[in-house]
Protein backbone atom coordinates (compact mmCIF):
# COMPACT_ATOMS: atom_id res chain seq x y z
CA UNK A 1 0.00 0.00 0.00
CA UNK A 2 1.20 4.21 -0.93
CA UNK A 3 1.91 5.86 2.11
CA UNK A 4 0.91 9.57 1.58
CA UNK A 5 3.36 12.19 0.66
CA UNK A 6 1.71 15.23 2.26
CA UNK A 7 3.30 18.47 1.14
CA UNK A 8 2.85 20.77 4.47
CA UNK A 9 2.01 24.80 3.04
CA UNK A 10 5.73 25.22 4.69
CA UNK A 11 6.83 22.43 2.14
CA UNK A 12 5.57 23.92 -0.65
CA UNK A 13 6.73 27.41 0.42
CA UNK A 14 10.35 26.08 0.58
CA UNK A 15 10.08 23.97 -3.01
CA UNK A 16 8.44 26.53 -4.95
CA UNK A 17 11.85 28.52 -3.89
CA UNK A 18 13.62 25.83 -4.47
CA UNK A 19 11.81 25.21 -7.94
CA UNK A 20 12.28 29.09 -9.16
CA UNK A 21 15.89 28.85 -8.43
CA UNK A 22 16.56 25.97 -10.65
CA UNK A 23 14.60 27.76 -13.45
CA UNK A 24 16.54 31.09 -13.19
CA UNK A 25 19.83 28.90 -12.61
CA UNK A 26 18.96 27.05 -16.26
CA UNK A 27 17.73 29.95 -17.70
CA UNK A 28 19.72 32.79 -16.62
CA UNK A 29 17.53 35.14 -18.75
CA UNK A 30 14.34 34.55 -18.13
CA UNK A 31 12.21 37.48 -16.66
CA UNK A 32 8.94 38.74 -16.58
CA UNK A 33 9.39 40.76 -19.31
CA UNK A 34 10.18 37.68 -21.76
CA UNK A 35 7.69 34.85 -20.27
CA UNK A 36 4.01 33.78 -20.21
CA UNK A 37 3.95 31.55 -17.08
CA UNK A 38 1.09 29.03 -18.18
CA UNK A 39 -0.71 27.49 -15.55
CA UNK A 40 -1.89 23.82 -15.71
CA UNK A 41 -4.62 22.91 -13.42
CA UNK A 42 -5.35 25.95 -11.76
CA UNK A 43 -7.06 24.10 -8.88
CA UNK A 44 -3.38 22.11 -7.66
CA UNK A 45 -1.24 24.52 -9.58
CA UNK A 46 -2.48 28.08 -8.72
CA UNK A 47 -0.24 28.65 -5.88
CA UNK A 48 3.24 27.50 -7.88
CA UNK A 49 2.47 29.30 -10.48
CA UNK A 50 1.79 32.83 -8.78
CA UNK A 51 4.79 32.39 -6.72
CA UNK A 52 7.02 31.45 -9.92
CA UNK A 53 5.22 34.15 -11.72
CA UNK A 54 5.77 37.14 -8.56
CA UNK A 55 9.45 35.38 -7.96
CA UNK A 56 10.39 36.40 -11.96
CA UNK A 57 9.32 39.88 -11.35
CA UNK A 58 11.60 41.99 -12.86
CA UNK A 59 11.97 45.76 -13.06
CA UNK A 60 7.99 45.98 -11.28
CA UNK A 61 6.87 43.81 -14.07
CA UNK A 62 5.02 40.64 -13.09
CA UNK A 63 4.92 38.17 -15.54
CA UNK A 64 1.68 37.16 -17.61
CA UNK A 65 -0.02 34.33 -15.94
CA UNK A 66 -2.46 31.80 -18.53
CA UNK A 67 -4.76 29.14 -16.49
CA UNK A 68 -5.56 26.30 -18.69
CA UNK A 69 -7.69 23.77 -17.25
CA UNK A 70 -7.13 20.02 -17.60
CA UNK A 71 -9.02 16.69 -16.69
CA UNK A 72 -9.06 14.75 -13.91
CA UNK A 73 -8.25 10.82 -14.89
CA UNK A 74 -12.31 9.71 -15.25
CA UNK A 75 -12.70 12.63 -17.41
CA UNK A 76 -12.21 13.07 -21.37
CA UNK A 77 -9.69 14.40 -22.22
CA UNK A 78 -10.46 15.66 -25.76
CA UNK A 79 -12.98 18.35 -24.59
CA UNK A 80 -10.19 19.74 -22.20
CA UNK A 81 -7.54 19.79 -25.14
CA UNK A 82 -9.97 21.64 -27.31
CA UNK A 83 -10.57 24.45 -24.32
CA UNK A 84 -7.07 24.70 -23.87
CA UNK A 85 -6.52 24.99 -27.86
CA UNK A 86 -9.07 27.73 -27.86
CA UNK A 87 -7.94 29.64 -24.35
CA UNK A 88 -4.62 29.63 -26.01
CA UNK A 89 -5.55 31.07 -29.34
CA UNK A 90 -8.06 33.75 -26.77
CA UNK A 91 -4.60 34.98 -25.23
CA UNK A 92 -2.65 35.40 -28.29
CA UNK A 93 -5.96 37.65 -29.80
CA UNK A 94 -5.61 39.44 -26.49
CA UNK A 95 -1.78 39.94 -25.93
CA UNK A 96 0.32 41.58 -28.31
CA UNK A 97 3.30 40.32 -26.75
CA UNK A 98 5.85 38.50 -28.47
CA UNK A 99 7.74 35.90 -25.29
CA UNK A 100 10.51 34.39 -25.36
CA UNK A 101 9.74 31.81 -22.51
CA UNK A 102 6.63 29.91 -22.07
CA UNK A 103 7.06 28.47 -18.60
CA UNK A 104 4.51 25.66 -18.17
CA UNK A 105 4.25 25.29 -14.38
CA UNK A 106 2.19 22.00 -12.68
CA UNK A 107 2.44 21.50 -8.82
CA UNK A 108 2.25 17.20 -10.12
CA UNK A 109 3.41 15.44 -12.87
CA UNK A 110 2.06 12.09 -12.63
CA UNK A 111 1.58 10.26 -15.05
CA UNK A 112 2.54 12.86 -17.35
CA UNK A 113 -0.42 12.70 -19.74
CA UNK A 114 -0.92 16.39 -19.68
CA UNK A 115 2.34 17.64 -20.90
CA UNK A 116 2.41 15.26 -23.20
CA UNK A 117 -0.55 16.94 -25.23
CA UNK A 118 0.21 20.67 -23.61
CA UNK A 119 3.50 20.56 -25.12
CA UNK A 120 2.58 19.51 -28.68
CA UNK A 121 -0.19 21.96 -28.38
CA UNK A 122 2.05 24.82 -27.42
CA UNK A 123 4.46 23.51 -30.28
CA UNK A 124 2.40 24.12 -32.96
CA UNK A 125 1.35 27.36 -31.88
CA UNK A 126 4.72 28.98 -30.36
CA UNK A 127 8.46 29.79 -31.80
CA UNK A 128 9.77 30.63 -28.55
CA UNK A 129 11.39 28.18 -25.80
CA UNK A 130 9.01 25.57 -23.82
CA UNK A 131 9.95 25.10 -20.42
CA UNK A 132 7.64 22.31 -18.37
CA UNK A 133 8.13 22.46 -14.62
CA UNK A 134 6.88 20.32 -11.56
CA UNK A 135 6.68 20.94 -8.11
CA UNK A 136 6.44 17.00 -7.84
CA UNK A 137 7.26 14.42 -10.58
CA UNK A 138 6.52 10.96 -10.37
CA UNK A 139 9.98 8.90 -11.45
CA UNK A 140 7.68 6.79 -13.79
CA UNK A 141 5.81 9.59 -15.29
CA UNK A 142 6.01 9.11 -18.90
CA UNK A 143 6.87 12.79 -19.90
CA UNK A 144 9.80 14.61 -18.05
CA UNK A 145 9.65 18.00 -16.91
CA UNK A 146 12.66 20.59 -17.91
CA UNK A 147 12.98 21.44 -14.15
CA UNK A 148 11.59 19.63 -11.37
CA UNK A 149 11.61 20.75 -7.61
CA UNK A 150 11.61 17.33 -6.28
CA UNK A 151 11.23 13.57 -7.91
CA UNK A 152 8.99 11.30 -5.68
CA UNK A 153 7.89 7.17 -6.87
CA UNK A 154 4.31 6.98 -7.12
CA UNK A 155 4.04 3.37 -6.81
CA UNK A 156 4.62 4.06 -3.62
CA UNK A 157 3.72 7.18 -2.06
CA UNK A 158 0.60 9.26 -2.95
CA UNK A 159 1.57 13.22 -3.70
CA UNK A 160 -1.17 14.65 -1.45
CA UNK A 161 -0.97 18.78 -1.06
CA UNK A 162 -2.44 20.16 2.85
CA UNK A 163 -5.35 21.67 0.81
CA UNK A 164 -6.64 18.64 0.01
CA UNK A 165 -10.04 18.05 -0.01
CA UNK A 166 -11.83 14.51 -1.08
CA UNK A 167 -11.99 14.11 -4.65
CA UNK A 168 -14.05 11.71 -6.17
CA UNK A 169 -12.30 11.95 -9.49
CA UNK A 170 -9.44 10.37 -8.18
CA UNK A 171 -10.77 6.97 -7.00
Amino acid sequence: MRKPLLVTAAKEKKLIVTLTNKVIEKYPDISAENTLVVMVSPDYSATVAMHVAHNLSKHGEMCDVLPIHVAYPDEDEHKYVRKADQDIDAWFKFSDVQYKYYLLVEAGVIRGGTYTWLNKLFRNKVTGTIITTSLYENIGSRFKSDVVGEYYDDTKQDLTFYFEAYNKHWN
